[in-house]
């Protein structure tokens, strides 16, 4: 097979194959390796300008499997030893960019990412960063590296800086990113390179950050006003905020609904009070100046959120909204079956609950979004839009649906309710940050608090794969009433003592829910189960979500 493979294949090939054998059969090709059949592929690879974008899944996969006894090594740490820092450098360079070094780096052993950092020189790092600006690859996720070298090989990680520089910094960011990738990498980052790049001799002045918060949009502005205002001092904030006076209406204006929607939910977050006037009064003025008549959407999660943003901004519009709702819509074969059927059914479902929609178009919408077909892709949907789609389906039912089911659980099928569980297993073995973990965990809290006979999987989907409890708890309680508590549900599967709905928490719970402006049926079930003394967790029998 090696001998197939040099003649006719590339490292592209060779890792392919590696990741796609049985352990006993990739352990052999390792095994099979030398020096010239490496230079020989890594030459053909280069010559033939193969991606070398998915090698990372390879090394991913290698780590988990270990050579024949007696070796002892993984076989990532194997072929690592065949494959040479300095070689693999040179493919990076010739056939890749700064997003393959960073996910080699992020999948490969630290004493092998600490070969490839050492082998690092200026030339190389300026032309892998020309390459992904001229490539308009994405910086998206370079953070995600920056933490597990963190975790593995701090030293390394600072060396990577070094070796990138803060001027290497500020020309990747502004010809490949937005604000958005920035507030993450601004975290990952080291605090002291941290600290040099915000510097104000070093950071943008205001009009390079008005170019860079043009090249994201709104959401982008408000992610990095949330997350990482606090990160800047004085002087390089004031030129920031300068930029942002400047731009904002634009950039408000221009955007699409569903990005105004998701940057209005963040900055509703935002501590820094002038800064969130700003992005609030620069979306509502977009709001405020929409005239029905000439409203339109391109698409179902554009008409979704355009709809519930004018539906909470413009309450005089909502009588008319109301009796416009199903022709303002795409048709019903129009609309999406992935994701993002899940993030606009959640804003509908909300519109429905408010009396300015007929019961007949509640109920409808109601049904528009039941039994869900097969085809519609649960599994690829993250837990945060899966848990607000469901509360937001309950909340729908439980005030106006009745009439249609008599028991939440039968709006869907027993199998779309058991692919939502399995998103639940899936998510809580990946690493991620505490509110990727809060989102499981609510999505948890929710299957077990409203459909009966999920306790047992769901707990052993998360005990032993999320942990820092104590933590999460603390976080949980910050969030507002209905997260807090489906959080906190989900928490009390992997610790019930620690996440125990104790008397002084639940008091806490309930003093939130006088945080709505808008209260309905729903939110009154949560505080009677609540107020419930007898229980820490959902009663036996029927209750009053319908269930036996």
């Amino acid at each position: 097979m090696l001998r197939l493979i040099r003649a006719n294949g590339t490292i592209f090939e060779l890792f392919k194959i590696l990741e796609n054998s049985t352990p006993g059969f990739a352990a052999g090709l390792i095994n099979a390796l030398d020096p010239p059949t490496v230079v020989a592929l890594i030459d053909k690879t280069i010559a033939e300008g193969r991606s070398i974008g998915t090698l990372s899944l390879a090394l991913r996969e290698l780590v988990e499997r270990n050579m024949p006894e007696p070796d002892g090594r993984t076989q990532l740490t194997a072929l690592e030893g065949h494959l040479g820092g300095e070689p693999m450098l040179r493919l990076i360079r010739a056939n890749g960019t700064i997003f393959e070094l960073f996910k080699i780096l992020e999948n490969s052993t630290p004493g092998f990412a600490a070969g490839l950092i050492n082998a690092l020189d200026p030339p190389t790092v300026v032309a892998l960063i020309d390459k992904t600006i001229a490539e308009e690859r994405s910086i998206g996720t370079l953070s995600f590296s920056l933490r597990e070298l963190q975790k593995s090989d701090p030293i390394s990680k600072a060396k990577l800086e070094r070796a990138i520089g803060v001027e290497g910094f500020w020309r990747l960011v502004l010809g490949a990113g937005d604000l958005n990738d920035l507030s993450y990498l601004l975290a990952d980052l080291t605090g002291e390179f941290r600290e040099s790049a915000l510097a104000p001799d070093a950071a943008p002045k205001s009009a390079t950050w008005a170019k860079l918060a043009c090249r994201g949009g709104f959401y982008a502005i408000s992610r990095f006003v949330k997350d990482s205002i606090d990160n800047l001092p004085p002087e390089t904030r004031r030129q920031f905020e300068a930029a942002m006076t400047e731009v904002l209406p634009e950039i408000a204006g221009a955007s699409a609904w569903p990005d105004l929607s998701s940057g209005l939910a963040i900055a509703e977050q935002i501590a820094h009070a002038p800064l969130r006037a700003a992005l609030e009064t620069a979306a509502f003025e977009r709001i405020d100046r929409q005239d029905i008549d000439d409203l339109g959407f391109n698409s179902f999660i554009d008409a979704a959120n355009g709809l519930y943003h004018l539906w909470r901004r413009r309450e005089a519009l909502r009588p008319d909204l109301g009796r416009r709702l199903w022709s303002l819509l795409p048709e019903r074969r129009a609309w999406p079956e992935d994701p993002l059927l899940f993030v606009g059914a959640r804003f509908l479902l909300q519109i429905g609950r408010s009396e300015e929609i007929s019961q007949l178009d509640a109920e409808k919408l109601l049904l528009s979004f039941s039994k869900m077909p097969p085809s519609v892709e649960v599994e690829k949907t993250l837990p945060g839009p899966l848990y607000l789609f469901s509360w937001n389906l309950f909340a729908l039912w439980y005030a106006r649906g009745k009439s249609i089911s008599d028991q939440f659980a039968e709006l869907q099928s027993k199998e779309f309710w058991t692919r939502v569980e399995d998103v639940v297993a899936k998510h809580a073995v990946r690493r991620g940050r505490n509110q990727d973990k809060l989102n499981v965990l609510a999505l948890a809290g929710l299957l077990t608090l409203l459909l009966s006979g999920r306790t047992n999987r769901l707990t052993h989907a998360l005990r032993g794969h999320i942990t820092g409890i104590s933590w999460l708890i603390k976080e949980a309680e910050d969030l507002t009433f209905i997260p807090a508590i489906l959080a906190l549900k989900g928490l009390w599967l992997i610790d019930p003592h620690q996440a125990r709905f104790s008397a002084d928490r639940r008091a806490r719970l309930l003093a939130k829910a006088a945080e709505y402006d808008e209260r309905g049926p729903a939110i009154d079930f949560l505080c009677d189960w609540l107020r419930d003394d007898r229980r820490h967790r959902p009663l036996a029998g029927k209750d009053r979500t319908g269930r036996k």
